[in-house]
């Protein structure tokens, strides 16, 4: 192929210098800058109040009456634009947006938000804005209950966009109201879901979690940027050490899972201080625990549960009070097996499973354990045994809300690997959209 497109090669120069010498002329061509209305004229050669038609070479009278409907049209035009940009894609029905009939006056709207997989999503922020028939902008919103529905009254007539939002994850979507009727978005074709790639999430595993897991049950993507051994391929993973002590490969992503798991033990004072043996460099575990505080303080998130407590405990020490924090990293790993009802205390967790007591499986035994909520909203607590007695009032779940970039740090004392319960599992899924 390539052989025959050489060949051609010596024809196609001289079809393009026969149709570049037709199209430029000589100078001395006749008609090249005529003033008789022929071939080769422009605007400038034509008589006052004509221009020059390239198509039939010959000045004509300038149109300057506007086509009829030309300004509907464009309006029109420009609606099924703006509808087309406004659905990303989430294919809820955003080209099925009805038309408005014109007729000013308050109506509403009803609907069901939803995750990336399509299933309801509690507590989202679900906002509908636009321009009222007299152009003044509006908004009006509201919070999804337990089922997902939210209800938005008194919005004015019209094409408006409507969003609905939880943790770093969003969705909009082109919606039509119409004077005193209710527009419904419950049904699978028209309800507004958040999508599932539209948040950079990085996950580092754990021996004792899974949360990619949860994550692809939810049709949410993500990037696994290592595991428990820190040093990358040799271990079989990818490298959390060189993930952790860069910075700007960190703010790449909005989220980040530290999975329970032997990471912290790797990386200070386990083998971590012989990573020079396997290539590497020497873990600067300081640098480490900056990184961590830069990526909450700078408006992102960062999930940690059981074991990997020390990077939350050790980079934002007023988010929690751990059991010995001022001994160590590692001294409160004291919980010992047990099932706890723990009281639902945050009015987001009490949307989310309910008002009563949930269960909550320790099958196993050294789980961190907090004593105190610190700087954080608790979402959980409950009486647990420890190694050192029972710990009174507990928090197993906390979220702490940075007032410097307004980033969020969850803290769950369980996880989702040979511990699911049911509640739980709701638990954990929640919060993956509370980040």
């Amino acid at each position: 192929m390539f052989i025959a497109h050489r060949n051609l090669g010596p024809f196609l120069a001289a079809l393009l210098m026969v149709v570049a010498l037709a199209a430029c002329g000589d100078d001395d061509d006749v008609g090249s800058n005529g003033n008789d209305g022929t071939n080769g004229g422009n605007d400038d050669d034509c008589p006052p109040g004509q221009v020059y038609n390239p198509i039939s070479g010959e000045c004509s009278e300038q149109n300057t009456t506007e086509p009829e409907n030309q300004t509907n049209q464009t309006n029109q035009t420009n609606q099924t634009n703006q509808t087309n940009q406004t659905n990303n894609g989430n294919g809820n029905g955003g080209n099925n947006t009805p038309e408005y009939d014109g007729e000013c006056g308050p109506g509403s709207i009803v609907g069901q938000a939803c995750r990336p997989n399509g299933e309801l999503l509690v507590g989202a922020q679900v906002t509908v804005f636009g321009d009222d028939c007299d152009g003044n902008y509006f908004e009006v919103d509201d919070i999804a209950d337990q089922n997902g529905e939210y209800h938005l009254n008194d919005v004015p007539a019209g094409y408006h966009t409507i969003r609905v939002e939880s943790g770093s994850f969003s969705e909009e979507q082109p919606v039509t109201v119409h004077k005193g009727e209710e527009t419904p978005l419950l049904s699978d074709s028209v309800k507004v879901c958040v999508g599932g790639d539209s948040v950079p999430i990085a996950v580092i595993d754990g021996i004792y979690d899974d949360v990619g897991s949860i994550l692809t049950g939810m049709d949410v993507d993500y990037d696994n940027v290592g595991d428990d051994s820190g040093m990358g391929d040799f271990m079989g993973g990818g490298n959390a050490t060189e993930f952790l002590s860069d910075i700007n490969e960190m703010l790449q992503y909005d989220i980040l899972f530290i999975e329970c798991g032997g990471l912290w033990d790797t990386l200070d004072g386990g083998m971590g201080d012989f990573d020079d043996f396997f290539g590497g460099e020497d873990v600067d575990i300081d640098l480490i625990l900056d990184n961590i505080r830069t990526f909450v303080e700078s408006g992102n998130s960062l999930y940690v549960s059981d074991w990997a407590s020390p990077f939350i405990q050790e980079a934002l020490p007023e988010a929690v009070d751990f059991h010995g924090q001022t001994q160590g990293a590692t001294e409160s790993r004291i919980g010992t097996t047990q099932d706890v009802d723990a009281e639902v205390i945050s009015a987001d967790m009490q949307a989310a499973v309910g008002m009563g007591p949930t269960h909550i499986n320790f099958s196993s035994p050294d789980w961190s354990v907090a004593e105190g909520p610190g700087a954080s909203t608790v979402h959980f607590e409950a009486n647990v045994e420890s190694s050192a007695g029972t710990i009174t009032n507990s928090p197993l779940m906390v979220t702490y809300d940075d007032p410097v970039g307004g980033g969020r740090a969850i803290f769950t004392a369980f996880h989702n690997t040979d511990q699911p319960t049911g509640d739980m599992e709701d638990i954990l899924e929640f919060m993956i959209f509370q980040l």
